[in-house]
């Protein structure tokens, strides 16, 4: 046996050795089919050439259960004893879910720095499928830079995996712990960066948008492995990912890496040509290889050209031209990557060395042309060309007041923000290029300039393209527009409110030549949800108008004014005002402050407001704000004090007076004090014998020092709700304690609250108690013979029993007894039959269930006979 295991150990040992292996590689997929939904997997290896671990078949796990053992389709020999394997499978599902699609190779080659006795390490590699029948057809992205790469000590290392989603879905990279068998981190495993650690001159990075892995810089030779999260977004969910394990070289040559001079990103609009030169020295003077991959390479239409391989000494350059199409639009930018390699030497250590640069490119899609924007009563209709391209699927629409000088951006498609236009409206489908601006129904205000742009949707609806050039028109001042609605008294019967208008300047006189009628309308409520006719004027510069006998104490107030031609037998609807409501100001007390806030329905805009405070005499500002919100501090718990708002509005219109100055009602408060007091430190002490619990507690000595009374809760578990089971006065926060008794289990949760004098009560700060205190013993004779006297089987006095599962058998295990009662009472009758047992031995299996904080527990199981004297007689009376 001896000689067995020694043999079993060499063997294990040599097949460590001999099965040095697995560098680097990933999975990939494509998709076939919807329904059923069929896939075809790509595994890609980098192996050790002379390893004699050949892998001609790798089992790949599908997620879902099933397996397949996978023939290598291609082997490609590289330099520096290195294989490049690669494996195909074509998987069918049974439906939507998400898979993790893994292989697991028995070894890695050996010697890796930063993974320990790396040969005796399994390889592992997975990616992440989503199959939904909301997500569309999906592929992994395009791994175009393989993953094994050479470094230099001393010199900076920049790798990029060049993934194109061939979907248009965004990437995002991320650094991660290479893994083992099912898919758990290493052991042990660290970034290269710790060999040796130097927080200054040993550093890694990943960038996370663009993929380029930096690595400042290597400081001892040697391979390492690093393992990059490639991770597949769309419309913000992820929805897949590609795990690449990934090897590096690291050698101690004194060859310096070519140069590839920086080069700029890109934004176009389709249908434009990129062209630009890439260009490689080498400080050596070695013969470079400069070539280029990349997603502009790699669409069906129209791809990217850019001659390669070029070949020179010391100085070699290409140029990429991408004459870009409508096919080519989407949210996602392409990324071509460019890289010179040297020819290193054939004696080592001379590696070949490559320097890459990234280029992002963005193709956006064209905007719509001819926009113009046409005046209708208080709307404005909007119409524009469509684009170039065919592929827009709607339109968004947006606005903003005055005239413009915005410049649109191929590198900011869309609308930014800054640009100050806001979003009113879209339309769907190629051709639906009107729009009509009523302001959600509000109306747009006349008189005013208002600036719109057009921006074409494309990707079905999800790539905003460049934006239109402006239009911009002003909307006829032809209808009264509403200034002022200004709370003049702070009554609840006898409130006023002062309205004013603007009158029209643009009325048709010709078709209306007059006369002309006000009619006034106002409602409570912000939104004029209950109009009433209030009052009308006689002429048309009779534009203001005094509101009385109104609660302006408790309510606010929406008014609309509309404007008549009054010729006698033909009264015409002129056009009316947008609804405006009063400024209602409201007060929150807190401890020595109050929260002044207010609210305004308003056809205008308030960039400003104005907080006035009574002084005593008069009210004199205090501050002002640009939001509807103020906190007065420092103020005296108790005291009164009054308020009103003055809202600074403007149209931002020619001809209508700026700033609008609206009043709200004046409001008082008086803060209270609403900080409740720090909650007592609490502990418990139970007692079994005594049944109860006793609760200790301190109050903290840097907390507020006024507690009036001691509140205590109890819950017979963290999930029960607390009720209260006592309380008592105090004359401030003393140290005190209280004792719960008559309980049937030393368990439960308590709290004590402390109360001020505002009754404000401290948090529930909940302490547990869970004893096992449960006492249960039984007895082994008894004498069911009539006298009286041990008639029953009962246990002895017990504790904090919950249940029992007691159950009596006879000498051939039948059962003949079983009661969940604690008290047991058995009368010595066969429970089934109701026949006295017979004299002798029982045997008894007792499980004693307490109540604990959890809720029911098995506190012991009992287990033992009991010795029946006599035969059953019912009792004497």
């Amino acid at each position: 046996m001896r000689l067995l295991a020694v043999f079993f150990l060499l063997l294990l040992a040599s097949t460590g050795v001999m099965a040095t292996h697995n560098r680097a590689g990933e999975i990939t997929y494509r998709q076939i089919s919807k329904s059923p939904p069929i896939y075809e997997f790509t595994i890609v290896t980098y192996t050790k050439s002379s390893s004699q671990a050949n892998r001609p078949e790798l089992e790949l796990y599908y997620g879902d259960g099933t397996l397949d053992s996978v023939k290598r389709d291609t082997i490609i020999k590289l330099p520096d004893d290195m294989q490049r394997n690669e494996y195909t499978a074509v998987h069918t599902f049974g439906g939507s879910g998400v898979y993790t699609i893994s292989v697991t190779d028995p070894n890695r080659n050996q010697g890796i720095v930063n993974i320990t006795n790396s040969v005796n390490v399994v390889f592992y590699i997975e990616t992440m499928l989503t199959i939904s029948p909301f997500l569309g057809f999906n592929n992994t992205p395009i791994l175009l830079n393989p993953p094994v790469d050479n470094a230099n000590i001393n010199q900076i290392f920049i790798h990029n995996p060049n993934a194109y989603d061939p979907d248009g879905d965004s990437l995002s990279y991320r650094l991660v712990n290479c893994k083992q068998d099912g898919g758990v981190d290493i052991p042990g495993y660290a970034l290269p960066s710790q060999f040796p650690y130097d927080p200054v001159n040993n550093l890694v990075s990943l960038d996370a948008i663009t993929g380029d892995f930096v690595w400042n810089s290597p400081k001892q030779t040697g391979e390492y492995n690093i393992a990059i999260l490639i991770e597949e977004w769309r419309n913000g969910v992820r929805i897949g990912y590609v795990l690449r394990d990934m090897q590096i070289d690291v050698y101690p040559s004194s060859n310096i890496a070519p140069d590839i001079a920086p080069l700029p990103d890109f934004c176009v609009m389709a249908g434009d040509t990129i062209e630009f030169d890439v260009t490689a020295t080498d400080p050596d003077s070695h013969s470079i290889t400069l070539t280029g991959t990349g997603g502009p390479m790699q669409v069906d239409t129209l791809p990217a050209d850019f001659p390669q391989p070029i070949n020179a000494i010391n100085t070699v350059s290409s140029t990429f031209r991408w004459v870009t199409g409508c096919a080519h639009i989407r949210n996602q930018f392409y990324e071509m990557v460019f890289k010179a390699e040297d020819q290193g030497s054939s004696k080592p250590p001379w590696p070949k060395l490559v320097d890459m640069e990234t280029v992002l490119i963005t193709v956006v899609g064209p905007p719509p042309t001819n926009l113009t924007a046409a005046p209708i009563g208080s709307s404005m209709e909007l119409n524009w060309s469509p684009p170039s391209c065919g592929e827009a699927t709607g339109y968004r629409i947006y606005r903003k007041t005055g005239c413009g000088t915005f410049v649109p951006d191929p590198c900011t498609p869309g609308v930014p923000a800054s640009s100050g236009y806001v979003l009113v409206g879209e339309t769907n489908g190629f051709l639906n290029t009107t729009f009509v601006d009523n302001n959600g129904g509000a109306g747009l205000v006349p008189g005013s300039n208002y600036s719109y742009v057009v921006v074409a949707l494309y990707d079905n609806g999800t790539t905003p393209g460049i934006a239109s050039e402006e239009a911009c028109q002003k909307l006829k001042k032809d209808i009264p527009i509403i200034t002022r609605v200004d709370v003049r008294s702070t009554d609840v019967s006898t409130g006023d409110i002062y309205l004013e208008w603007s009158k029209p300047s643009e009325l048709d006189t010709i078709t209306f030549p007059g006369p002309y009628k006000y009619l006034i309308y106002g409602s409570d409520g912000f939104f004029g949800a209950n109009l009433q006719l209030l009052d009308s004027t006689l002429t048309l510069n009779d534009t203001s108008y005094i509101q009385s006998f109104l609660n302006t104490d408790q309510l606010p107030y929406s008014f609309r004014v509309d404007l008549y031609y009054d010729a006698p037998g033909n009264r015409t609807l002129l056009g009316s005002t947008q609804i405006a409501s009063s400024v209602f100001l409201s007060i929150a007390a807190g401890d020595n402050r109050l929260q002044l806030s207010w609210e305004e329905h308003v056809p205008w805009g308030n960039p400003l407001y104005v907080v006035h405070k009574w002084n005593g005499t008069v009210f004199v500002p205090l501050d002002t704000v640009t939001t509807p919100t103020y906190v007065d501090n420092g103020l005296v718990n108790g005291a009164s004090y009054c308020y009103k708002i003055e809202a600074l509005g403007t149209y931002n219109a020619q001809g209508i007076t700026s700033p609008l100055i609206n009043f709200s009602e004046e409001e008082c408060g008086s803060p209270i004090d609403t900080v409740p007091p720090c909650s007592p430190l609490l502990t418990i002490t139970g007692d079994c014998d005594g049944a109860s619990n006793t609760l200790s507690w301190t109050y903290p000595t840097t907390c507020e020092q006024e507690v009036l009374e001691y509140r205590i809760y109890f819950a017979s578990s963290p999930d029960e709700p607390y009720s209260l089971i006592g309380s008592y006065p105090v004359n401030g926060p003393v140290d005190s304690t209280f004792i719960h008794g008559g309980l049937t289990a030393i368990t439960g949760c308590y709290a004590v609250t402390a109360l001020d004098s505002f009754q404000n009560e401290s948090i529930k700060t909940p302490v547990c108690i869970d004893s096992t205190c449960t006492e249960y013993v039984l007895p082994n004779v008894f004498t069911p013979n009539g006298d009286s006297y041990n008639d029953y089987y009962i246990p002895f006095p017990y504790k904090f029993v919950e249940r029992v599962d007691m159950k009596i058998y006879n000498r051939w295990g039948q059962l003949i007894f079983e009661t969940e009662d604690p008290d047991i009472r058995w009368n010595g009758k066969i429970q089934s039959s109701g026949n006295p047992c017979t004299e002798g031995v029982y045997y008894y299996i007792c499980k004693v269930y307490r109540h604990s904080l959890e809720g029911e527990m098995l506190h012991d199981t009992l287990k033992g006979y009991i010795q029946l004297i006599g035969q059953y007689k019912p009792a004497s009376k």
